[in-house]
């Protein structure tokens, strides 16, 4: 397997969706597409996903960066890809 198929992550941004989370994991693992991690951005979640996420960082290549911030001037996808890039500069370019 190639270096660079083991460098994508998959951004999955949530709200409320702790029913949802598990089984979504579930079908990323089983999935043939190789992935570096699973990252899920979570919007102020009232319904326990964080916890779930937790729960499955145990065994799967997961993070987690939850936010409260006000998302209605930007599109849920877009914010989560501008903090996944964030996350992996800011993991490499500290001094």
């Amino acid at each position: 397997m190639s270096t660079f198929a083991k460098s994508v992550s998959i951004i999955v941004p949530t709200r409320n969706e702790a029913e949802n989370v598990a089984m979504l994991v579930a079908q990323i693992v089983s999935s043939a597409v190789p992935f570096h991690e699973i990252l899920f951005v979570d919007h102020d979640s009232t319904d326990g996903t964080c916890d779930v996420i937790r729960s499955l960082m145990v065994n799967h290549p997961i993070r987690l960066i939850k936010t409260t911030e006000s998302l209605d001037w930007h599109p849920r996808s877009c914010w989560a890809q501008e903090q996944r890039r964030e996350s992996y500069y800011s993991s490499w370019m500290r001094t």
